[in-house]
């Protein structure tokens, strides 16, 4: 379902494999200026980005946006969240590299790889991680030093991309005459 608000906005409904986004459009296009600001309410959140210099129509410029670049605009600071089970691994790692380098022993090795395995958290936030990572033995060898802290895509973001991406480039594809007039 799709309604023209007016001469330069546009109003889309997804609704697809039980899930639905609202989605609105405002692009501008001159001879000099394409513009879109991109406004999506769905079952994955509600998020925004304003693009002022696309270089294309909006039909052209979204079908060839990567996943990250577009998750990351929509989504912004909130699209990386911190992956406790992942930094854990980078931390066993980094461990038994500092072992290989002979700048650990058998035995500390095995110690700091039981408080990793025992005192950190696999479902803990950033910040509960590192008040944990703080009362291990873990941080007597790294301190306020730089440590591995690894990030993952937000799941909300991910099924956005997976589950209604596709329905609104099909819809934008149809509305724009394959990417060759401006969406509204």
């Amino acid at each position: 379902m799709t309604y023209v608000i007016n001469r330069n906005q546009l109003a889309v409904a997804i609704f697809q494999n039980m899930e639905y986004a609202s989605v609105y459009l405002t692009e501008v296009a001159t001879d000099n200026t394409h513009s879109l600001n991109l406004t999506i309410n769905s079952s994955f959140g509600t998020v925004s980005h304003y693009w002022s210099h696309m270089g294309c129509l909006a039909g052209q410029f979204l079908p060839k946006l990567e996943r990250d670049y577009l998750l990351g605009k929509l989504w912004g600071p909130d699209y990386l969240q911190f992956d406790a089970k992942a930094t854990k691994e980078a931390l066993r790692e980094l461990f038994r590299k500092l072992h290989a380098d002979g700048e650990m022993d058998a035995v500390d090795l095995d110690q700091i790889l039981t408080d990793i395995n025992q005192d950190l958290s696999d479902d803990a936030g950033e910040i509960q991680f590192r008040m944990e990572l703080e009362d291990t033995g873990v941080f007597s060898w790294i301190g306020h030093g730089e440590h591995p802290m690894c990030t993952k895509p937000n799941p909300q973001a991910l099924g956005f991309w997976r589950e209604l991406w596709p329905g609104l480039l099909e819809a934008i594809k149809e509305l724009s005459d394959n990417g060759t007039k401006p969406l509204c």
